[in-house]
């Protein structure tokens, strides 16, 4: 008996520093998790502080004045034929119904409208923008820095970021 007890008591005192260990790993686990729950309760405070920047409502005046933005830049003729319907829809029920005022299709139209008020300039400088940044990063891991300094000013720069963007694709 006293030898079952001494071999079950072993047992137990493994088990308890494989349970001390779990447990060690547990902790860890919690505080990882910790951590990107308050990564992603920074980005949602993020987010709600850009939403509460954009309007309440959108009213026929505005979806207007931006659909005729769209018509002089040319970008009403490149959209696509259901983001077209959407956004005559919006414009037809803001018209005769009222202002638009639920939120998912308020983001649905507000990203149309960005679309819409897009200029050549700022594809230019979107594309430039995403060159820079890709230079940058290669650069950084392949150390030209060290014998060209003056790049890293140079991507930084909004001219010099502009003119990247000119060669590319439409």
């Amino acid at each position: 008996m006293r030898k079952e007890l001494r071999i079950c008591w072993s047992a137990i005192k493994r088990k308890s520093q494989h349970l001390y260990e779990a447990e060690k790993k547990f902790v860890r686990c919690l505080e990882a998790v910790f951590n990107q729950f308050r990564k992603l309760s920074l980005y949602i405070l993020k987010t709600a502080l850009n939403t509460s920047m954009q309007p309440q409502s959108l009213s026929y005046k505005d979806l207007r004045t931006n659909f005729k933005k769209g018509l002089r830049n040319g970008n009403w003729r490149r959209q696509r034929f259901l983001d077209e319907a959407l956004f005559r829809a919006a414009m037809w029920y803001a018209k005769n119904g009222g202002s638009i005022v639920n939120g998912l299709l308020m983001a649905k139209i507000l990203a149309l409208v960005g679309w819409l008020k897009e200029t050549r300039g700022t594809r230019i400088f979107k594309r430039g923008f995403v060159k820079a940044s890709e230079m940058l990063n290669r650069s950084e891991e392949e150390g030209v820095f060290v014998w060209a300094p003056r790049l890293k000013d140079w991507l930084k720069d909004p001219d010099y970021v502009f003119c990247g963007g000119w060669g590319g694709e439409k």
